[in-house]
């Protein structure tokens, strides 16, 4: 099993519509980044939870799951997304 918690080392924010492949409903500018998981393995993903002008190298994130869009026929289609790690 891949760990769900590691640091951001790179991002950028995205601020055109992607192409009806890339389906997001309510779309807005969003960001990607890159998440180093340990072990030499590094994961992109959409970051949620960040103002994207708070956005910062060497936060800790955590995986979580959101939908990306509401299919008619199948219901939410999810995706991974990085989110900031909060403390418990």
């Amino acid at each position: 099993m891949l760990p769900t918690h590691g640091v951001l080392i790179s991002y950028t924010v995205q601020r055109y519509q992607p192409p009806a492949l890339f389906r997001i409903d309510d779309w807005k500018p969003y960001a990607i980044g890159l998440v180093d998981i340990g072990d030499g393995l590094e994961v992109m993903g959409m970051l949620s939870g960040f103002a994207l002008d708070a956005i910062a190298i060497g936060s800790r994130v955590r995986l979580v799951v959101e939908p990306l869009y509401i299919d008619a026929a199948r219901g939410p289609v999810l995706t991974y997304k990085f989110a900031p790690e909060t403390e418990t």
